[in-house]
């Protein structure tokens, strides 16, 4: 198989993702392992189950309206779900206090 690498406006992409928080252990906004599907298109040998054509791809998964479907893992609790939810975490609870700033 031939070497490829990600599409160039994939980590834009990433970087313009709303903030996170682990919606079970609430203590991290920060560390997180994110898992978007890559899919090929392929033709397989019925008997043998080995690929026979590379119609196409890689291609990253998407959903409705071109959204990327990405899975996010917490790395303190190890917990893992949909976007969404760690959006939605992160957006019930208050963001941390920065640090203070001398006059």
């Amino acid at each position: 198989m031939e070497r490829w690498e990600l599409p160039p406006e994939v980590p834009g992409e990433l970087e313009r993702r709303p903030p996170y928080a682990c919606p079970r252990c609430t203590g991290n906004r920060a560390s997180f392992t994110l898992a978007w599907p890559i899919l090929w298109s392929v033709r397989k040998d019925a008997h043998s189950g080995h690929i026979t054509a590379l119609r196409a791809g890689p291609s990253l998964a998407a959903g409705a309206g071109d959204e990327p479907e990405i899975t996010v893992r917490c790395e303190l609790c190890g917990f893992a779900g949909p976007e969404a939810m760690f959006i939605a975490a992160a957006r019930r609870q208050p963001p941390p206090a920065g640090p203070v700033q001398p006059l």
